[in-house]
């Protein structure tokens, strides 16, 4: 190791001749000293105590470099220190916002307005699972040559076993309590940054987490407003929707109708058979109805075996017809019993809005009472007759 490199070599000679410049007569009484001394001793003093000089001078220039790649040093992890606070606080912002949404569509809303803030100028994308499949939360910005949503299984397979680069992306699994909720890719063929990488995963994991609790809300709201056992919604939310569809119908001026159904002697079938073959086939009725109408209309589960479909932009005498379907639909339905198969019969009463019309239990009402003339007149003519239904 040298004591003096090229770069201080300079430093050093300028050192050396401005010390015997400013200290001329201290160096001279010094040097005639150590001549009496190396006359009256014969021992020389002077080459050691140039070497002396030329040393300490030496270690001052060192020091005094030192100190400066110190304060550079520092000046480098101050900024290093600024540019983390700064992402932090860029990523703690951000999950505050994200983690406000209540549902998917308030999520998708943040993660466009909040996450290309973070991952600055690469691509991202987020698909996320939910009980239809895999959907969009963010789609990417560009077309990708393979169908991310197909493959967003094979891709958390290939995370879990390290291959976390497919298709021009860097694929960061989002996980909530164990559970994988989701898939987030970065685009970019060049490798991230440690401070990427950290960024990233930080974001991932609050993604994860605002997806759980979207999905929390959900069943929250669900279990609120659906029954159950059948799936369909319950009495109280039915109302709700029949209260907004009639004051959709009041300012469109497109029609209403409401359907109610019930079981015929359901007590009979629980008594003979179980309440479990009971359950079995309200699940199957619930099941049967949502199977065979629109995304418009509504099923809601009325009472113990009584069920109301809401039927917006529909006139009576589509209602009427859709009712014969669905009720022809309900009594194919099967459900093992003791010791052999069962099904069963229903009543069945349709009723329209009237004009003007606001309230949601006088239209249930009418409804409710011609279900009961149906029973009523079914049994006098027969269990198998299946003439017009009364309104």
């Amino acid at each position: 190791m040298h004591l003096i490199d090229r770069r201080d070599a300079s430093l050093a000679i300028a050192l050396v001749v401005g010390t015997f410049v400013v200290f001329e007569q201290p160096l001279r009484f010094l040097l005639s000293i150590a001549e009496d001394v190396s006359q009256t001793y014969h021992v020389d003093l002077v080459p050691g105590f140039v070497i002396f000089v030329l040393v300490f001078a030496v270690h001052h220039v060192r020091k005094q470099r030192d100190a400066r790649l110190a304060m550079q040093l520092a000046a480098k992890n101050a900024d290093e220190v600024a540019r983390l606070a700064a992402d932090m606080q860029a990523v703690v912002a951000a999950s505050q916002e994200i983690m406000t949404a209540l549902d998917l569509v308030q999520l998708r809303a943040q993660a466009w307005q909040q996450i290309p803030r973070i991952v600055g100028d690469r691509a991202v994308w987020i698909a996320v699972t939910t009980s239809e499949g895999w959907q969009w939360l963010m789609e990417p910005a560009h077309p990708t040559s393979a169908p991310i949503l197909e493959l967003a299984p094979r891709f958390l397979e290939r995370t879990s076993a390290g291959d976390r680069h497919h298709e021009g992306s860097w694929l960061f699994p989002l996980v909530s309590s164990g559970v994988s909720v989701g898939l987030l890719g970065v685009g970019g063929a060049e490798p991230l940054t440690p401070l990427e990488e950290a960024r990233i995963r930080a974001l991932s994991a609050i993604v994860a987490g605002a997806i759980a609790n979207v999905d929390t809300v959900q069943k929250l709201k669900d279990s609120s407003v659906c029954d159950v056992l059948t799936g369909c919604f319950n009495r109280a939310h039915a109302f709700v929707v029949i209260d907004a569809e009639l004051r959709r119908s009041r300012r469109t001026g497109q029609p209403l109708s409401v359907v109610m159904f019930d079981i015929d002697d359901f007590k009979a079938i629980n008594d003979q058979h179980g309440h479990m073959v009971g359950d079995a086939l309200l699940a199957a009725v619930g099941a049967t109805l949502k199977q065979n109408l629109r995304g418009s209309d509504v099923t809601c589960r009325y009472g113990g075996d009584e069920f109301l479909v809401i039927l917006p932009d529909t006139r009576y005498e589509g209602a009427e017809h859709l009712a014969k379907y669905l009720r022809g639909a309900i009594e194919r339905i099967e459900v093992l019993g003791r010791a052999r198969t069962i099904s069963c019969r229903t009543s069945v009463g349709v009723a329209a809005m009237l004009p003007d019309e606001i309230d949601s239990a006088a239209l249930v009402t009418r409804s409710d009472e011609a279900l009961y003339e149906d029973k009523e007149r079914r049994h006098k003519l027969g269990s198998d007759a299946r003439t017009a239904i009364p309104a």
